[in-house]
Formats: structure tokens, sequence, C-alpha cells
């Protein structure tokens, strides 16, 4: 038979905290209180002091499917900026796409969109457009060419195509829906479809790879899709659209990068910075358990690499109300 100290250290160590009320309820009211937005102590403080009660895992589990998943205690400052929205009254993301057309395809595009009930609005001819998206032509092969280039200046309308808001658990669910449905707008004649919740432009041939490719490798074509990488702004480089995948976008300064030791100094930093971003953004969604990487952790390309420290921060780069802010947050790397 088992031993009966045994059994009790089990029954201990399968014993996990439950909030009453719940910490994402606590912190939203404490928040709110404040009037903005909390600081990493205020949030670890407002979790160590509030009240919980130790009940088995199992039970706490059950609880969930009645009255909703808590903010993570073990990872409060990570979940609470991803899931922040979901307690805040704030502005949820979406995935907003530009798709310019011409004469009858303009019906058929709107045709096809309100056949799958996607919300869209309908835009006469822009002169400014086409030099517009063009900027944010992404390197994605195949490139856009210089007559798919020209083909944009002839568009009699465009389309703005909004995803429903989603929350972080319901991100990829949705933005991944769009990628057969971009495809579809190329087959009835578009000529071109940007993400302007991330200021990025593919090519018609690019998309349709992506299509192609989602089922084999769905999260690494929806960053390559949705997500502009790298970004350069004053002093640093970081990625926009993370959004779309539920996830933080990244940031690291320039100075860090040039510290890496036994850096190539003929390798652009946007090149090195690309290569961390995507790296951490693949081994974030496909390897870690989830919700398990905590604002702290440490990470680094390979074993021989330097280790960067990477931290939860607030996205600061936009408004609120521009469609490119990311409400969960960016995780800010550093040199440990």
């Amino acid at each position: 038979m088992p031993d009966q100290k045994e059994e009790q250290q089990e029954t201990k160590e399968d014993l996990v905290p439950h909030f009453m009320p719940a910490l994402g309820t606590l912190l939203a009211l404490l928040e709110m209180k404040k009037k903005e937005r909390l600081s990493e102590q205020e949030i670890i403080e407002c979790r160590d002091n509030a009240a919980c009660i130790m009940m088995q895992r199992q039970h706490v589990e059950e609880m969930k499917a009645t009255m909703g998943v808590d903010v993570d205690p073990e990872n409060v400052l990570a979940d609470w900026q991803k899931r922040r929205i979901e307690y805040i009254e704030s502005y949820w993301p979406s995935l907003v796409l530009c798709v310019l057309t011409k004469d009858e395809v303009t019906q058929k595009c709107c045709d096809l969109l309100k056949a799958n009930e996607i919300e869209f609005e309908l835009k006469e001819r822009d002169e400014q457009l086409p030099a517009a998206i063009t900027q944010y032509a992404s390197y994605f092969n195949p490139y856009i060419g210089a007559e798919e280039k020209a083909s944009l200046a002839t568009h009699s309308n465009y389309l703005i195509v909004h995803s429903q808001p989603f929350k972080s658990a319901d991100a990829i669910a949705t933005t991944s829906a769009f990628l057969p449905i971009i495809s579809e707008l190329f087959d009835k004649g578009a000529l071109a479809v940007s993400v302007e919740s991330a200021s990025v432009m593919h090519s018609k041939a690019a998309w349709q790879h992506f299509n192609e490719k989602h089922a084999e490798i769905p999260l690494e074509t929806m960053i390559c899709a949705y997500v502009q990488m790298p970004v350069t702004v004053d002093g640093a480089i970081m990625s926009v659209g993370m959004q779309h995948l539920g996830q933080p976008d990244y940031i690291v300064d320039n100075e860090t990068l040039r510290s890496i030791k036994g850096r190539d100094p003929s390798i652009e930093l946007s090149r090195i910075a690309f290569e961390l971003f995507q790296t951490l953004a693949i081994y974030q969604l496909e390897e870690c358990q989830p919700n398990s990487f905590l604002s702290g952790n440490t990470f680094s390309l390979n074993s021989e690499s330097q280790r960067f420290k990477v931290c939860i921060e607030h996205c600061s780069f936009f408004r609120e109300t521009d469609i490119r802010f990311n409400p969960f947050g960016m995780w800010r790397l550093s040199l440990k």
C-alpha cells in the first residue's frame, strides 16, 4: 500500500491558488482606480496581496469551464499584458487589409466578402494609394515585380477589409481564416492586397505561396504573411503585427545589437534583428508550453551565441486608436 505521508505530499503538491475575486478582476479594478496603466511592481504586489484559496488542480480546471480562465499568477506580467483588454475597456485588435480592384473585379470581390460575411468598406480610386502601399512591399519571394507594381495604378476602387476584433486566444483562428480568402480575391482579379494593420504588402505569388504552405508550416507562414519585421525606429529595431498571432511584438536597441560579441560588422543590424525576432517568435509559438515564457526569461539563437534577457512592456510606438497598435505589448530584448 502507498505510504500515507506520500499520498498527503502528492495531494499537497497538486494544490493550486484560486483567486477570489479573480486576479484579472482585481488588476482591472486597481487600474481603473489609478486611471493609468499599472507598473510591474503594482501588478506583482496586487497578486501577492490578493486573497486566494488553495484548491486541487482538477477542481480549478473544472471551474474554468463555467467561470473562465483567470490571469495566470505564475506569469502575471506577461499574461496580464496579453489579456488586459478582456478586463479593461480597450481597443481590441483586428486584421485590416487593403484590396485594390478595378472595373468588374470590384463587384466580384465585394460579392466574395459578402458571401463570407466579412466586413468591408468600398472606396473610390486614390491616386496616392499605389505609391503608399508599395513602400511597404516585402522581400518575401516572389518579390513584387515592376509589371505587378505598375498594374496598381490602373485600380478604380479599393476595399478596406476588417476581421472581427479578437482577443489573444482567438487571434490565430481569426486571422488564419483570411489566407484562403486573400487567394480567392486574387483569383477574382484583385490587383493587390496589403496588411494595413502591419504596414506590409506582398506580391500575388507570395500570398498564394503563404496559403499553400499554411497547412504544412502554419505558424511560420502566419508570421511571414502578417508581421512586418524588422522595422527601424529611433535607436531601435522592432516588429509590427504580432497581434495577428495573439502575441506581443519585439524590440531591441541598436546599441544592444552592436554589442553582440563576434558580430560580423558587415552584417546589417536589421538582418540580425530579423533573425532574433523570427527565431524567438517561432520558439514561443511552437516549442513553449502555453503561457510558460516569463518576463525576464533569457533566450539565445544557439548554445554558442550570447543570451538575451526578454522582458514584457507596453506598446508605446502607436496610439491605442492606431490599427497597428499591439494591445498584447512588446518583448524587449537586452543583453544579459
